[in-house]
């Protein structure tokens, strides 16, 4: 089973709110992490939990930093 998250809300720095930044990363991390948890006991012996990030995580963009930084 394959899950993504993306919320990519692309103001510019001058446009940035709070309520973008936390949403992004309500989305982007807290989700992810509440998931995971919530599976901690279903996953047999040797399964995994794969998390993918995108590549803006390596180099942001003024364009997208809640989605960059999460």
């Amino acid at each position: 089973q394959l899950l993504t998250m993306q919320y990519p809300d692309f103001e510019q720095w001058e446009e940035l709110t709070e309520e973008n930044w936390d949403t992004t990363l309500e989305v982007n991390l807290t989700t992810p992490l509440l998931i995971s948890y919530g599976l901690r006991n279903s996953i047999e012996n040797g399964g995994v939990i794969i998390n993918i990030a995108s590549t803006d995580g390596l180099k942001g963009a003024l364009a997208s930093i809640p989605y960059s930084v999460s």
